[in-house]
C-alpha cells in the first residue's frame, strides 16, 4: 500500500495561469519613485511575484496499518505534492530630514494561493516564526481561506539618529551579522535559511542597536531586543555585544551575549589569500530551559563554518564546509527545528558549493550542491537570472533532493512511527520561477 500524491498537468496549469495573470497585472501597475530618500521623502515600491510547485515521494506503508493513522503521522512529512503562487508588494518610504536624523518605513501587501499550509512548502518561502525579536507583530491577515491567505504587515519600521561617532537606531529593523555564504553562525536575528533563494529583504526585527566607530575600521555593536510579541520576558529577549576591527587586511569580528532562548558566543575572520576570499565563523550556543510549553528546545551546540570564494567578471565560485554541533541528535528530533527555521540542518556535516557564470550581462545561469557527508544526501540547486529589462528581473530554479526517503514502520506495540533514513530524502523536489520589478 502506497499514500502520497503527484503534481499533475491540472495543478501546474493552475500556477501558471495564475502566475502570467500577477506578472502582467504587476507590468501594468509599474510607477516610478516618488522624492528622494537622502532628501526629507522618498517613496519607492517593489513587487515580487513567486510561483512554484513541489513533486514529492511517496511512503510505502507496512502490511495491517489503519489508514486512519496515516495522516497522524505523515503531517510531519512533505509528502505530498504542492503549488503555491504569491505576490508581495512592498511600498517603502525613506528619508533624512536633518543631517542627524533619517527614518526607513516598509509595508508590505502579501497574497498567496496554495494548495496547502506554508509549512508543506519547506524552503519555497522564509520559515523563521514569526513573532521571534518582534515586540509587536504588526501583520493584519484580512483574507484567510482554505487555499488563500492576504496579509498586510509593516516589515520596517525604524529611525536612526547620528551622533558624533554613534548611530543609534530604533525600531523595525533588518539585523545582519557574518560574512559566510550558506551559513551564517553569527547572523543570529531572523538569518535566512541555506537555501532560501529569495534575499533581496531580510525581515525585520523590534530592537535598539547602537553603532559605535573606534577608528576607521574598527568598532562595536550593542542590539537589544524586549521579548517578543507572545511574551515580554528574558527568554525571549535579547543583549548581544559585537567588536569588530582589522589586522593586515584581515576582518575579524567577536560577538556575545543573551539571545532567544539562550546565550550565544563566536567569532569570525575574513580575508584574501591570492585569488581567493577566505572566510570562517564559529558560535556556540548554550539554551536555557525555562522558556513557554509552546517554544521548540534548541540543544547546545558548536556550530562553524569555514569557506573559499573566487570571482571575476563572468565567473564566481564559492565552497564552504558546516558542522553542526546540535546535528548529533537523530533527525526525527531535529526535523520539527528545521521546519520551523530554528536549526539549518539536521546532519552534523555539511558541504555547500555554487557556482556560477554570466553568459551575457543580461544572463546568468547557476549551479549549486548541498552534500549531508552524515548520511550522503545531497540537494541540487539549479538556478537562472535574467535581466528582463531596467528594474525587471525574472528567476527561475529548482532544488532537487536526492537520498534515502523516510518510511513507515510499526513501533512494539503495534503504532505506525516514522523512520527518517537521511535529510535531504525527507525534501520533496522544488520547481520555482519568480519575477521581481522595483519601481
Amino acid at each position: 500500500m502506497r499514500v502520497g500524491c503527484r503534481t499533475g498537468s491540472r495543478t501546474v496549469g493552475w500556477l501558471a495561469r495564475a502566475a502570467a495573470v500577477a506578472v502582467l497585472a504587476g507590468l501594468g501597475t509599474a510607477k516610478a519613485e516618488v522624492g528622494d530618500s537622502n532628501g526629507p521623502f522618498g517613496l519607492g515600491a517593489s513587487l515580487r511575484i513567486v510561483s512554484g510547485a513541489t513533486y514529492s515521494y511517496q511512503l510505502s506503508l507496512p502490511a495491517g496499518l489503519q489508514p486512519e493513522l496515516v495522516p497522524q503521522v505523515s503531517a510531519l512529512l512533505p509528502e505530498r505534492s504542492d503549488g503555491m503562487t504569491q505576490a508581495l508588494a512592498r511600498l517603502t518610504a525613506a528619508g533624512r530630514p536633518r543631517s542627524w536624523l533619517s527614518y526607513e518605513a516598509h509595508v508590505v501587501q502579501a497574497v498567496q494561493i496554495s494548495t496547502a499550509t506554508a509549512g508543506s512548502l519547506g524552503p519555497m518561502q522564509p520559515i523563521a516564526p514569526g513573532d521571534r525579536d518582534r515586540i509587536v507583530a504588526g501583520e493584519w491577515h484580512w483574507g484567510q481561506g482554505r487555499y488563500v491567505d492576504a496579509r498586510l504587515q509593516v516589515d520596517r519600521l525604524s529611525t536612526k539618529l547620528a551622533l558624533p561617532k554613534t548611530y543609534v537606531t530604533l525600531g523595525r529593523q533588518a539585523i545582519t551579522f557574518g560574512k559566510t555564504y550558506f551559513w551564517n553562525p553569527l547572523d543570529v536575528f531572523r538569518p535566512f535559511g541555506p537555501v532560501q533563494f529569495d534575499r533581496d529583504y531580510k525581515p525585520g526585527v523590534d530592537a535598539l542597536r547602537i553603532d559605535r566607530s573606534l577608528g576607521e575600521s574598527t568598532g562595536c555593536t550593542l542590539v537589544g531586543v524586549l521579548g517578543d510579541a507572545r511574551g515580554l520576558s528574558w527568554f525571549s529577549s535579547a543583549v548581544l555585544g559585537r567588536a569588530y576591527g582589522s589586522w593586515r587586511d584581515w576582518d575579524f569580528t567577536l560577538q556575545g551575549g543573551k539571545i532567544h532562548g539562550g546565550y550565544h558566543f563566536g567569532g569570525g575572520g575574513q580575508g584574501e589569500v591570492g585569488p581567493l576570499e577566505v572566510r570562517a565563523e564559529v558560535a556556540f550556543f548554550q539554551p536555557r530551559h525555562d522558556g513557554p510549553a509552546y517554544e521548540l528546545q534548541v540543544p547546545a551546540g558548536l556550530s562553524a563554518v569555514v569557506g573559499a570564494g573566487y570571482s571575476s567578471d563572468k565567473l564566481q565560485v564559492q565552497a564552504e564546509y558546516l558542522y553542526n554541533g546540535a546535528g548529533q541528535m537523530p533527525i526525527a528530533q531535529a526535523w520539527p527545528l528545521v521546519r520551523e527555521g530554528v536549526l539549518p540542518h539536521a546532519s552534523r556535516q555539511v558541504v555547500g558549493a555554487v557556482l556560477s557564470y554570466k553568459v551575457t550581462p543580461l544572463l546568468k545561469p547557476s549551479f549549486g550542491m548541498l552534500v549531508s557527508l552524515s548520511d550522503a544526501s545531497l540537494l541540487m540547486l539549479p538556478g537562472l537570472v535574467y535581466s528582463v529589462a531596467d528594474e525587471v528581473e525574472l528567476l527561475a530554479g529548482a532544488m532537487l533532493a536526492v537520498g534515502k526517503h523516510p518510511t513507515l514502520e510499526l513501533d512494539a506495540q503495534g503504532a505506525p512511527a516514522v523512520r527518517f533514513r537521511s535529510e535531504f530524502g525527507t525534501y520533496p523536489h522544488v520547481f520555482y520561477v519568480e519575477i521581481k520589478l522595483y519601481f
